[in-house]
């Protein structure tokens, strides 16, 4: 991830944490698209929080990036 993707990423993070519902379908769908892995995948979808599963996938998606 470019440096200008990464920066719109992180300006974007309180309003996903406040609005993001990263249900298990979702997450599901991110790995069937290949945006992250199953291990990734496995990881968010093991959190009870909601403010963690989003955490996470920010955490990964500069990760996934090219």
């Amino acid at each position: 991830m470019d440096p200008k993707e990464r920066n719109a990423l992180d300006k974007c993070f309180q309003g996903f944490l406040r609005d993001l519902d990263p249900s298990v379908s979702f997450v599901h769908s991110l790995y069937a698209d290949r945006v992250i892995t199953e291990a990734q995948a496995e990881q968010i979808n093991s959190n009870a929080l909601r403010e963690t599963k989003v955490t996470l996938l920010m955490k990964f998606l500069p990760q996934r990036g090219s």
